[in-house]
Formats: C-alpha cells, sequence, structure tokens
C-alpha cells in the first residue's frame, strides 16, 4: 500500500487493538524514505516506536490512525500490518 501525502492508515476493531506492527519496504539510499523517520508521521493515540523500516505502536485503542503529513514528495510503503487485539 503506498501512503502518500496527508494520506493514513486506519485500523478499527470492536476489542481494543494493543498492538500494531506496521512493516514498510525499505528503499535504495538514493531515494527518500519509504517509511516513517523521526517525527514525520501522526498517530490519532498511543505511542509509535521506529526501528528503521518497522514502526510498533502501543496502547489500547479501538481505532489506530497512522498518518502521513505532507512531506513534498515522495511517499510510504507498507508491506505488511500485524496486529494484536486485547484479551
Amino acid at each position: 500500500i503506498r501512503i502518500y501525502n496527508d494520506a493514513y492508515v486506519q485500523i478499527q476493531a470492536e476489542k481494543a487493538i494493543t498492538k500494531v506492527v506496521y512493516t514498510f519496504h525499505k528503499a535504495t539510499s538514493s531515494e527518500k524514505p519509504t517509511y516513517p523517520t523521526g517525527s514525520d508521521y501522526n498517530v490519532n493515540a498511543g505511542s509509535l516506536t521506529l526501528n528503521d523500516a518497522v514502526a510498533t505502536w502501543t496502547g489500547s485503542e479501538k481505532t489506530v490512525k497512522l498518518t502521513r503529513p505532507d512531506l513534498k514528495g515522495g511517499h510510504w510503503r507498507l508491506q505488511k500490518v500485524e496486529v494484536t487485539l486485547a484479551e
């Protein structure tokens, strides 16, 4: 999934979501990053930890929204999402 400027990926569930692991494509060094880096992202709640091309969200919400702000070009390339729900 490609996520462009001011776009987002949102996950909703009836039970609380406690963890989401987003795995992005890792671009070559000549391209803009194809995954979140530094503070170039927004989440509606909880916290996001970045480890290279893997972003891990933790919290306790029924809706998790990861937004890519307007970064003037490029896009993120989301390859895989793993969701953990509360028991």
